[in-house]
């Protein structure tokens, strides 16, 4: 089974105008509504969210503080004790009991007069001290208990589980205070201020509730509502304060949240998360600030109860969403109606005039934009009825001019032809039919179809046979639509003139070079057997002459060798023997040499194969391309170093004369820089029918003559 794809833009284009009006105005109605709806919700929710860890922050510091401050005025308090003459007399106390050795009753109550002074009626007025402890440096102790109902106690060398320690932990401070703990189970968790004495220590026994009064909260105006709490924690992850939801939790509820471990990490922040009690909370902690206890303090409450508030105003928002959306709806039903109904009467003429009735009128009694447009519908069909006719008499007129013009024309949207003239029928010798069968391609060789401009080609006939064509295309307008109207002219005759005279130029140029070294080679035979033989037989005579005149001999032998060797020079530059009487690699090696030797730079010359040249004329081109490439190196490049190359390559030869020089622009190179010699290299290389390549950059030039021997 064929499955359709089905385009979204598709779809939409083939929805009614009225619908989507329908759907237009009820978008611009409800999507800003929405928009505002859902900001104004967010927004609601990030402040509620933030006054409520605001608030949950303002509490948790303002416990924070009171539990700081209770514990310095405690620690204020056990120094002044300690500083007392009623607690330097309980001291003296201990030590005359100790020393009495047995304890009763009678001694007990003594010491337990000595103590049930202003001490025991100021700690009594607090409300929540337990026990006052005395003890020396033995753990020998005094314990008061501060509740009317038990009596003073004396442990010698006490065991007591929550005094015992205290002295050594006082041996480096003056005072100290102990977590919260118990000794059984039964007993209500307490904890310890402690004060050093000059021999033992004094201390205190602070009740749970003192601790439970600061951070227990029932009240739901006091900041926490009906389900927020302020509760301790110590490193241990258990309460150190009692839970609002839980009794007897301190010691025994453990709290392992994430607030929990960031407050014990010393980090001070807010999170919603999910509690002790696995209910998901605000909560907002930080770190208890006070010497020697471990404890963190966090701000909680429920996240429903904080959340009422947004619910609140998430329901009013819907209903006023809901209220807004049937109010657009009805107006835009209206609105659309206004628009459509006379565009509809404007779609049924308009399909008439596309039926080329032109004579249709469209009535709208409206003066706004859509009344304007009905008006100027209706003049623009009698402007269409006019101007069809012109466009019909046009046609005709270019479709005569088409058909009696010589070159061949084409008109066509992308290669596929939409209109042919008989010219072009008569250069390709296809029917008219079979033209429009047919791409450009098949007619055009090479064709750059959709481009703008002038180019030449082949073009192919019916039979097979390709002739020379220009072709100019551009683009036009035919139909209503844009397409490429293609001019092609057959250029045979041209082509055939062109080429006839490009080979009457190689011609006269190579008569020219052959002329010139048939020229070198005469003048050079005659500066070596006429001139130069002359000279060695002056050279002769003169060496045979009287030998008084040694002297004036020997000065004629020395300009007469001069003139001799610049003879050579002058016969071997026409034409070395050497190129004639031992090859081409030969002559190369023996330039390099000798331009080695008269100027201060290096030339070497390197062979790769044996060679088998056509004839003379191409040994003695690439030597003279070789002796041009190396003067113009040496004249020209600044080079140090110049390397020839003959390579033979199956069945050609590449000559590569190579220096590392500063380069030259090939492009801006003119006969003022480096003469004829370019060009007379080029000329010489496109006579053998060969390759020239110049590549020049700041590190050298590279001239490479390729040529094939066969």
């Amino acid at each position: 089974m064929k499955i359709q794809k089905i385009s979204i833009a598709g779809v939409f284009r083939k929805i009614r105008l009225s619908n989507k009006l329908l759907v237009f105005f009820i978008s611009l109605g409800l999507i800003p509504t929405f928009a505002v709806s859902t900001y104004i919700y967010s927004t609601s929710q990030k402040a509620i969210l933030k006054r409520t860890f605001d608030q949950l922050t303002s509490v948790r510091r303002l416990k924070s503080k009171e539990l700081e401050i209770f514990i310095d005025d405690r620690f204020r308090e056990i120094r002044l004790l300690s500083e007392s003459d009623d607690i330097q007399n309980l001291r003296r106390k201990l030590d005359s009991l100790l020393d009495k050795g047995e304890i009763n009753d009678t001694i007990l109550k003594s010491a337990d007069a000595l103590f049930d002074s202003y001490t025991r009626r100021h700690l009594n007025t607090a409300g929540y001290y337990k026990k006052f402890i005395i003890s020396d440096n033995q753990n020998n102790q005094l314990i008061f208990n501060l509740s009317e109902n038990e009596p003073t106690e004396f442990h010698k060398k006490s065991d007591h589980v929550q005094f015992v320690g205290l002295g050594d932990s006082l041996k480096d401070k003056s005072t100290l205070i102990t977590d919260i703990s118990s000794v059984n189970e039964e007993d209500e968790p307490s904890l310890i201020v402690a004060s050093k004495l000059r021999n033992g220590f004094v201390a205190i026994e602070i009740a749970l509730s003192a601790i439970n009064y600061i951070m227990l909260e029932t009240d739901p105006r006091n900041g926490l509502g009906e389900s927020g709490e302020a509760y301790l924690v110590g490193n241990d992850n258990l309460m150190r304060s009692t839970s609002r939801f839980w009794k007897n939790s301190v010691l025994k509820t453990e709290v392992s949240t994430k607030s929990v471990t960031n407050a014990l990490q010393g980090k001070v922040g807010y999170d919603i998360l999910t509690d002790y009690r696995g209910i998901d909370v605000l909560s907002s902690y930080g770190k208890v600030n006070i010497e020697g206890l471990d404890w963190v303090i966090l701000a909680e409450i429920n996240q429903d109860e904080a959340m009422i508030p947004i619910v609140r105003i998430r329901n009013d928002i819907i209903f006023i969403f809901f209220l807004v959306v049937i109010l657009v709806t009805g107006l835009s039903f209206v609105m659309a109606g206004s628009i459509v109904n006379p565009i509809a009467k404007l779609e049924k003429a308009a399909l008439e005039v596309g039926k080329g009735e032109f004579d249709n009128k469209v009535e709208v009694n409206t003066s706004d934009e859509i009344g304007i447009l009905a008006e100027s519908f209706n003049t623009m069909t009698s402007r269409l009825k006019i101007q069809t006719a012109e466009l019909m008499e046009r046609e005709q007129r270019l479709r005569h001019f088409y058909n009696a013009t010589a070159d061949g024309i084409i008109l066509h949207k992308n290669g596929k032809p939409v209109l042919v003239n008989n010219a072009l029928i008569s250069l390709t010798g296809y029917s008219e039919k079979e033209l429009m069968d047919r791409s450009l391609s098949d007619i055009v060789v090479c064709s750059t179809i959709d481009n703008n401009g002038t180019y030449e080609t082949l073009a192919k006939t019916k039979n097979g046979e390709m002739f020379p064509v220009e072709i100019q295309e551009r683009k036009v307008m035919y139909n209503r639509d844009t397409i490429s109207a293609c001019v092609i002219r057959d250029i045979t005759k041209r082509k055939a003139v062109e080429d006839e005279l490009k080979l009457e130029r190689e011609r006269r140029l190579s008569a020219i070079f052959d002329g010139q070294e048939m020229e070198r080679q005469r003048l050079s035979r005659e500066l070596h057997d006429g001139l130069g033989q002359t000279l060695i037989a002056s050279k002769l005579m003169l060496e045979n002459t009287n030998k008084s005149s040694d002297e004036i001999t020997e000065d004629m032998k020395g300009n007469l060798n001069q003139v001799i060797q610049e003879v050579r020079y002058i016969s071997y530059d026409l034409m070395p023997h050497v190129l004639s009487e031992f090859g081409l690699a030969t002559a190369l090696r023996q330039l390099s040499n000798n331009l080695s030797q008269d100027n201060s730079i290096t030339v070497r010359f390197d062979k790769v194969g044996e060679y088998n040249l056509r004839n003379d004329k191409i040994t003695i081109y690439l030597y003279r391309i070789a002796q041009e490439a190396i003067n113009n190196a040496i004249r020209h490049s600044g080079a140090t170093e110049i390397t020839v190359e003959l390579i033979n390559q199956n069945d050609f030869v590449i000559l590569m004369i190579e220096d590392n020089g500063h380069g030259f622009n090939f492009e801006q190179t003119t006969s003022t820089t480096v003469g004829n010699g370019l060009f007379n290299m080029k000329e010489r290389v496109n006579l053998l029918g060969g390759i020239l390549d110049i590549s020049s950059s700041s590190e050298g030039t590279v001239v490479t003559v390729k040529l094939n021997t066969v």
